[in-house]
């Protein structure tokens, strides 16, 4: 007894559109347009430039198969554009559009040529501006391990669309390498920056005497100057036990006014001043400081 199929019409195991993005890097660039039907379909291909090729063939860079697939060997950007295949038999004929697109593998543009500094408490900006087929994705891996995958705003970290990584007040933990990769369907692309960041402990350089001796009314100058990174605070503690600082802008109490660099000046001398006065200087590191005692005559 012989069986005999139905005629069927020609049916795309995926009968969709498709958009194909191939790298230009790859040996081929593969397009699937497999289709099923009795008698089997004839496949026909038309390249974007209007050329047609039907059944099994190997020409030039292209070839078909019969399982419905078509190759492009060593693929370049001329090869992308519009491609139509065709399925037909007796019982019909249906067809389906292909784009392909060239990716290009992304490309980093900034690479450090050494070792990146930055004062501690400063804000430091990495770059990493990228090209590539499709636009490449930008992936920064902080020293923590903290990854950054997206634009973003956080309490540390600003991540710009353009790829550009923003740290907020350096301090010792943010040094290390930082890496961007940068990628596509195409390829990867990556840049290690090293980052070093410059902190020490105050120290005063130009400190007050350890005992002065002045008369009632005049003025009198206590220098407090200290170099640091993080600059220093300079804090100066009166006989009393007030604090004058030089975060409060210098504002006058009475009759002492402190001065930004540290100095401390006392306008009018009196009797309450005798006593010892305490300079200090500190930041996250560590502080210096120095005492001084004034007799009032």
């Amino acid at each position: 007894l012989e069986v005999t199929r139905r005629p069927r019409r020609p049916m795309f195991a995926n009968p969709l559109n498709e958009k194909v993005i191939a790298s230009a890097a790859a040996a081929v660039a593969t397009l699937n347009c497999s289709a099923d039907g009795h008698p089997p379909p004839e496949m026909i291909w038309t390249l974007p430039n209007g050329t047609r090729l039907t059944g099994t063939l190997r020409a030039g860079r292209y070839q078909i198969n019969n399982d419905g697939t078509f190759r492009i060997h060593s693929p370049t950007a001329q090869d992308a554009g519009k491609y139509r295949c065709a399925a037909k038999n007796e019982m019909g004929y249906i067809e389906k559009l292909i784009i392909v697109d060239i990716g290009e593998k992304p490309t980093i543009h900034n690479r450090p040529l050494g070792l990146i500094r930055s004062m501690s408490g400063d804000t430091l900006y990495l770059h990493c501006a990228a090209s590539g087929s499709p636009t490449p994705k930008i992936v920064w891996t902080a020293p923590s391990g903290k990854v950054l995958d997206r634009p973003q705003i956080n309490a540390k970290y600003i991540l710009f669309e353009n790829g550009t990584l923003n740290i907020r007040e350096t301090g010792l933990q943010d040094r290390g390498n930082y890496v961007c990769k940068a990628h596509n369907v195409a390829g990867v692309a990556s840049v290690s920056v090293s980052v070093a960041v410059i902190a020490y402990p105050p120290r005063i350089t130009n400190g007050p005497p350890k005992s002065v001796y002045a008369m009632a009314g005049s003025p009198v100058q206590l220098n407090c100057m200290a170099i640091g990174i993080p600059r220093p605070e300079i804090v100066w503690e009166l006989p009393n036990h007030t604090l004058l600082s030089t975060y409060s802008k210098g504002r006058p109490t009475g009759s002492e006014l402190l001065h930004p660099q540290g100095t401390l000046v006392i306008q009018r001398l009196s009797a309450k001043d005798s006593g010892t006065f305490k300079c200090t200087a500190k930041n996250k590191l560590g502080s210096d400081s120095r005492i001084t005692y004034i007799q009032v005559i």
